[in-house]
Protein backbone atom coordinates (compact mmCIF):
# COMPACT_ATOMS: atom_id res chain seq x y z
CA UNK A 1 0.00 0.00 0.00
CA UNK A 2 1.15 3.47 -0.56
CA UNK A 3 0.83 6.14 1.56
CA UNK A 4 -1.83 8.08 0.05
CA UNK A 5 -3.77 4.74 -0.04
CA UNK A 6 -3.07 4.11 4.12
CA UNK A 7 -4.83 8.21 4.31
CA UNK A 8 -7.58 6.88 2.27
CA UNK A 9 -7.85 3.83 3.54
CA UNK A 10 -8.22 5.79 7.05
CA UNK A 11 -10.07 8.60 5.77
CA UNK A 12 -12.34 5.86 4.96
CA UNK A 13 -12.74 4.09 8.07
CA UNK A 14 -12.91 7.02 10.22
CA UNK A 15 -16.07 8.38 7.85
CA UNK A 16 -17.82 4.92 8.22
CA UNK A 17 -17.62 4.90 11.92
CA UNK A 18 -19.38 8.79 11.72
CA UNK A 19 -21.82 7.40 9.22
CA UNK A 20 -23.49 5.21 11.75
CA UNK A 21 -24.39 7.24 13.89
CA UNK A 22 -24.53 10.50 11.54
CA UNK A 23 -25.65 9.08 8.03
CA UNK A 24 -27.02 12.65 6.72
CA UNK A 25 -23.80 14.74 7.22
CA UNK A 26 -21.29 11.91 6.66
CA UNK A 27 -22.42 8.93 3.89
CA UNK A 28 -21.68 11.88 1.07
CA UNK A 29 -17.75 11.94 2.90
CA UNK A 30 -17.98 8.17 2.79
CA UNK A 31 -18.67 8.55 -1.32
CA UNK A 32 -16.39 11.05 -1.99
CA UNK A 33 -13.43 8.95 -0.35
CA UNK A 34 -14.45 6.28 -2.17
CA UNK A 35 -14.20 8.16 -5.41
CA UNK A 36 -10.81 9.17 -4.46
CA UNK A 37 -9.36 6.02 -3.57
CA UNK A 38 -10.94 4.29 -7.03
CA UNK A 39 -9.00 6.81 -8.97
CA UNK A 40 -6.04 5.99 -6.85
CA UNK A 41 -5.93 2.19 -7.17
CA UNK A 42 -6.86 2.73 -10.56
CA UNK A 43 -3.54 4.91 -11.40
CA UNK A 44 -1.63 1.95 -9.30
CA UNK A 45 -3.19 -0.53 -11.15
CA UNK A 46 -5.04 -2.31 -8.44
CA UNK A 47 -8.44 -2.50 -10.85
CA UNK A 48 -10.11 -4.82 -9.25
CA UNK A 49 -10.18 -3.13 -5.82
CA UNK A 50 -10.87 0.15 -7.70
CA UNK A 51 -13.83 -1.16 -9.05
CA UNK A 52 -15.23 -2.32 -5.44
CA UNK A 53 -14.60 0.75 -4.07
CA UNK A 54 -16.80 2.48 -7.45
CA UNK A 55 -19.07 0.28 -7.39
CA UNK A 56 -20.06 1.23 -3.49
CA UNK A 57 -19.32 4.91 -4.16
CA UNK A 58 -22.34 4.76 -7.04
CA UNK A 59 -24.62 3.14 -4.61
CA UNK A 60 -24.07 5.48 -1.97
CA UNK A 61 -23.94 8.26 -3.94
CA UNK A 62 -27.28 7.18 -6.04
CA UNK A 63 -28.90 6.72 -2.94
CA UNK A 64 -28.25 10.41 -1.82
CA UNK A 65 -29.03 11.84 -5.07
CA UNK A 66 -32.64 10.57 -4.73
CA UNK A 67 -32.58 12.03 -1.81
CA UNK A 68 -31.63 15.30 -1.91
CA UNK A 69 -30.72 16.19 -6.48
CA UNK A 70 -29.48 19.29 -5.98
CA UNK A 71 -27.02 18.81 -3.70
CA UNK A 72 -25.84 15.78 -4.35
CA UNK A 73 -26.06 15.83 -8.74
CA UNK A 74 -22.56 17.13 -8.41
CA UNK A 75 -21.07 13.80 -6.15
CA UNK A 76 -22.88 11.60 -8.04
CA UNK A 77 -22.36 13.30 -11.65
CA UNK A 78 -18.16 12.58 -10.49
CA UNK A 79 -18.86 8.86 -9.77
CA UNK A 80 -20.42 7.86 -13.19
CA UNK A 81 -17.92 9.74 -14.95
CA UNK A 82 -14.92 7.97 -12.68
CA UNK A 83 -16.99 5.09 -13.83
CA UNK A 84 -16.25 5.07 -17.80
CA UNK A 85 -12.65 5.64 -16.78
CA UNK A 86 -11.91 2.37 -14.57
CA UNK A 87 -12.39 -0.93 -16.62
CA UNK A 88 -14.00 -4.16 -15.83
CA UNK A 89 -12.95 -7.34 -16.39
CA UNK A 90 -15.17 -7.54 -19.68
CA UNK A 91 -15.45 -4.89 -22.21
CA UNK A 92 -18.02 -3.04 -21.67
CA UNK A 93 -19.95 -1.99 -24.34
CA UNK A 94 -19.65 2.01 -25.76
CA UNK A 95 -23.92 2.10 -25.20
CA UNK A 96 -23.08 1.55 -21.33
CA UNK A 97 -20.04 4.33 -21.29
CA UNK A 98 -21.74 6.29 -23.27
CA UNK A 99 -25.33 5.45 -20.68
CA UNK A 100 -23.13 6.82 -17.66
CA UNK A 101 -21.53 9.84 -19.63
CA UNK A 102 -25.88 11.21 -20.10
CA UNK A 103 -26.44 10.40 -16.59
CA UNK A 104 -23.58 12.42 -15.44
CA UNK A 105 -24.36 15.20 -17.37
CA UNK A 106 -28.08 15.26 -16.78
CA UNK A 107 -27.57 14.70 -12.67
CA UNK A 108 -24.40 17.55 -12.58
CA UNK A 109 -25.46 20.74 -11.12
CA UNK A 110 -21.92 22.69 -11.79
CA UNK A 111 -21.15 24.45 -15.00
CA UNK A 112 -17.47 22.92 -15.71
CA UNK A 113 -18.90 19.33 -14.59
CA UNK A 114 -21.12 19.09 -16.72
CA UNK A 115 -19.23 20.44 -19.78
CA UNK A 116 -16.66 17.49 -18.15
CA UNK A 117 -20.05 15.17 -18.85
CA UNK A 118 -21.19 16.98 -22.40
CA UNK A 119 -17.72 16.34 -23.50
CA UNK A 120 -17.61 12.65 -22.34
CA UNK A 121 -20.83 11.94 -24.04
CA UNK A 122 -19.92 13.37 -26.92
CA UNK A 123 -16.71 10.64 -27.01
CA UNK A 124 -18.88 7.54 -26.13
CA UNK A 125 -22.29 8.57 -27.86
CA UNK A 126 -20.52 9.25 -31.61
CA UNK A 127 -18.97 6.17 -31.50
CA UNK A 128 -22.42 4.40 -31.19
Amino acid sequence: MTTAEDAFEEALYIFRRLAMSNPSVYQPDVGSVLNNLAVLEWELGKVAQARTHLDEAIRINTELWKMNPASMGDGLAWTLLINTMVPTESERPTSELCNFASQAEAVAYDGQLKETAVASESMFCNQL
